[in-house]
């Protein structure tokens, strides 16, 4: 079963913190979504310190820019951590994600389809949710990385 971060880490209900380690999109109820459904086969995931949190909907990010497929989440009540977005995941669905000292970055098609910073406090870097702080994706040549 997947592990997931079990010590809070305080990200805004907008955001969620890029993780290689986690097999899927996990999502607090409180984080930004649609399609929100009740579960119909629960995830269950175990947590480092040996328990275990269950998922209790489904739901879709907010972000247009992904593939479809890209965008399938599983809500966890218990999951303190904040939301998590699966490297794996945007992956298996035609994105690549890189990483460097400063931030994360998403492509698709050769677009970067999101950006974020690296917290330099905890070193973790996040993205946002909300399909509102989204903005068309831009051509990778046209970008200076």
């Amino acid at each position: 079963m997947p592990d997931a971060i079990s010590s809070p880490i305080n990200t805004p209900d907008n955001t969620a913190i890029i993780d290689s380690g986690t097999t899927g999109h996990f999502l607090q109820y409180t984080s930004v979504c649609t399609n929100r459904k009740r579960a119909n086969c629960p995830l269950s995931v175990t947590l480092p310190d040996g328990s275990q949190i269950h998922s209790t909907h489904t739901a879709l990010l907010s972000l247009p820019n992904l593939p479809e497929e890209a965008l399938h989440a599983h809500i966890f009540p218990k999951l303190t951590s904040g939301a998590l977005l699966s490297v794996s995941q945007l992956c298996n669905h035609g994105c690549s994600v890189s990483f460097d000292a400063d931030q994360v970055t998403v492509t698709s098609d050769e677009r970067i389809i999101l950006t974020g910073p690296r917290n330099r406090t905890n070193g973790l870097r996040t993205l946002h949710l909300a399909s509102a702080e989204q903005t068309l994706p831009k051509p990778l040549s046209l970008i200076h990385l």
